[in-house]
């Protein structure tokens, strides 16, 4: 006999899990590409997160450039939304498991789509 403080009622259905999953994908995608190939991603992303967040970003060699503020937009935020995404979902919580899921997802691709596909007096 298991003893379990979740209802049954609480876990996602099937489909529910496959889009959590897929968006945890996605997350932990882009922060690997971003730690893992910087030299040929940089190209795309240095000028649009620089302009969001107004501040230059400087990737040296070393591990202790990887805290600093706008460098950790891309790849702690896609981090912590797949962990909580996970967390929430495990619970039940599918909305805050959602949230936590697409919010880093939707964020940077405002922001890329917002810096390359509109007009450049509206930056």
């Amino acid at each position: 006999m298991a003893i379990s403080y979740i209802s049954e009622a609480a876990h996602l259905s099937e489909r529910q899990r496959r889009l959590l999953n897929l968006c945890g994908i996605v997350n932990a995608s882009f922060a690997v590409v971003v730690l893992l190939a910087w030299s040929s991603v940089q190209l795309y992303l240095i000028e649009p997160i620089e302009w969001a967040t107004w501040r230059p970003i400087t990737r040296s060699q070393d591990l202790m450039s990887l805290g600093e503020y706008p460098f950790v937009i891309l790849w702690l935020l896609p981090l912590l939304g797949m962990f909580g995404g996970f967390i929430f979902g495990a619970a039940g919580k599918s909305k805050q498991a959602y949230f936590c899921a697409t919010t880093p997802i939707i964020l940077i691709a405002g922001i890329l789509c917002w810096y390359y596909f509109l007009p450049q007096d509206w930056h």
